[in-house]
């Protein structure tokens, strides 16, 4: 299974510091994964068992929202 991991963030930040070739760093990435979903090769994981995934490595943060709420 293909997963991002800080290693890939990493590696991709170290290696590009100017934010174009981040950003198309990034697109090349973004790109490479949908064709290898797309291909049967990258499977996809539904949202709720990574977020489940997700509470149970960070129980301190079990619960918040990573968008702040807005009001009107």
């Amino acid at each position: 299974m293909n997963r991002m991991t800080p290693e890939t963030v990493h590696g991709i930040d170290e290696h590009d510091a100017d934010a174009s070739s981040t950003d198309q760093a990034w697109s090349t990435e973004i790109a490479a994964r949908i064709d290898g979903f797309l291909s049967g090769g990258i499977e996809a994981i539904p949202g709720e068992q990574v977020f489940a995934e997700l509470a149970a490595r960070h129980p301190e943060n079990a619960g918040v929202s990573a968008r702040p709420e807005t009001t009107l």
